[in-house]
């Protein structure tokens, strides 16, 4: 295989952990509706594929019911409000990105949070220097495990897919890449289940990013 030329990488679960920040929005915004607030593990089972199903999930409606859309509004408005009073690094995330800078290898943020949300936790937290674009919910029409997130994260990359690694901690993360014919590593701390990680059969996993570097064949780390 070609060198690894840039690293596609999820968000929530992967190189943060906001899941108290999501269900403190959630919450809040179900609550405002008359429905009751879910426990930090119901969310958690919810999480990964995006806002809207986020909300459905926790309403127990399709996506597409008509009552999503006011919790959904309340949701994405008092989340951007105060996005990360809770955020907080991964355990060795943060070095591993300094990792690709180093080695001179691009990094893409490539997540199914929405935009601005995503945005607010680049510039707050994350530190957009260290990445070469971000591709979030409404940059392209689907999301996560569609592959077009990926596709995308590949052009602001500006490499082939056989160049890159898509790095995330769950299912879609790991569908998304194969249909993208990107390579997947899976993060088995983050908030997909095991059981479904495996079954989503991604290229590698992992539970240290001390040693993400050497398995995805960074330059200079083997």
């Amino acid at each position: 295989m070609p060198p690894t030329r840039a690293v596609l990488l999820d968000l929530d679960g992967t190189l943060v952990d906001s899941l108290d920040d999501i269900a403190l929005a959630l919450g809040r915004a179900l609550e405002e509706e008359g429905h009751p607030r879910p426990s930090r593990a119901d969310v958690l089972g919810w999480v990964g594929h995006g806002a809207r199903s986020l909300v459905a999930r926790a309403l127990a409606m399709a996506v597409d019911d008509a009552r999503v859309a006011p919790v959904l509004a309340r949701y994405l408005a008092g989340y951007a409000r105060d996005p990360m009073p809770a955020t907080r690094w991964m355990p060795g995330a943060e070095a591993f990105l300094e990792v690709l800078r180093g080695r001179g290898v691009a990094a893409v943020l490539c997540t199914n949070k929405p935009r601005a949300i995503a945005d607010a936790v680049v510039e707050g937290f994350l530190g957009r220097a260290r990445f070469a674009g971000v591709v979030a919910a409404g940059d392209v029409p689907q999301l996560k495990p569609h592959p077009a997130p990926v596709m995308a994260a590949l052009a602001l990359a500006g490499v082939s897919a056989s160049e890159a690694w898509m790095v995330g901690d769950g299912p879609p993360d790991a569908i998304a890449a194969r249909a993208a014919s990107v390579r997947a590593a899976i993060y088995l701390r983050g908030y997909g289940a095991r059981e479904a990680i495996a079954a989503a059969a991604p290229e590698a996993t992992f539970e240290d990013f001390a040693a993400l570097p050497a398995l995805l064949g960074i330059p200079g780390t083997a």
